[in-house]
């Protein structure tokens, strides 16, 4: 994964250098399991002085040492889509080829972040033939409140770019009734929209050089208190969160 802190490419030998000066960080907790999180946020913390950035608050903070790992930020879209695909159309989504989470912090109380993702789909049967690649968003600004817990998920969007030409990519699911994997991508899309933002009505489908985007958003401010214990896909944090309103 690669982070862009205020425009600034963290590079991985620096973030190699942070692990190796924080590691002492690292201890056990009560039941014998290792504790990251002091470790995370020190290293967190040097990233945004690195980047020249402001130091986000502690809420904000905690949040991001949460949802920055494959479980969290990073694995959004790959976890919604690869379970449906695989079990109803023999497809896989493989490694991301690209991730990069990008984040803006000019006030500690406030940062914007965009999560890239590049995900190629695969042939399960066989995994030589590329089919296509997914380019997932998923964005949002995070806020805190000075001496309150948790955070606030504000002017949140998702959305996904795939191939014009998977329209005419037949696939056939377990009914054996055959769809085009364009109809099949937008059809799981829409279902996680619904999921996360409770409607489909602001989805906006556009096309441009042979590629078509679909994306959604949300309006409404979500406050949710995410824990390591707990640890989740955002997209079913915000939805949860959604969920209490």
């Amino acid at each position: 994964m690669n982070f862009v802190i205020n425009k600034k490419d963290i590079d991985q030998n620096f973030i190699n250098q942070l692990y190796a000066k924080h590691a002492s960080l690292i201890e056990n907790n009560e039941n014998g399991e290792k504790n990251y999180r002091p470790f995370a946020k020190e290293v967190f913390k040097e990233m945004f002085k690195y980047a020249k950035a402001e130091v986000p608050s502690d809420p904000i903070l905690e949040e991001l040492i949460t949802n920055c790992n494959q479980a969290g930020y990073d694995g959004s879209l790959h976890m919604q889509f690869h379970n449906i695909l695989l079990n109803e159309y023999g497809l896989r989504l493989a490694h991301p080829s690209e991730k990069k989470i990008s984040i803006n912090c000019d006030d500690p109380r406030l940062v914007n972040i965009i999560c890239n993702s590049l995900i190629p789909v695969e042939n399960f049967y066989n995994p030589e033939e590329k089919i296509c690649e997914l380019d997932g968003l998923l964005g949002f600004i995070l806020e805190s409140q000075d001496g309150k817990d948790g955070v606030t998920y504000k002017n949140g969007k998702l959305s996904l770019t795939i191939p014009e030409e998977l329209r005419d990519y037949p696939v056939i699911n377990e009914m054996q009734q055959s769809k085009s994997l364009f109809d099949v991508i937008k059809e799981v899309f829409f279902q996680l929209i619904e999921k996360v933002f409770g409607h489909t009505n602001d989805i906006k489908i556009t096309k441009e050089n042979d590629v078509i985007t679909i994306a959604g958003s949300f309006g409404k401010s979500l406050k949710v208190k995410s824990t390591l214990k707990e640890v989740k896909p955002i997209i079913d944090v915000i939805k949860a969160a959604r969920d209490k309103q």
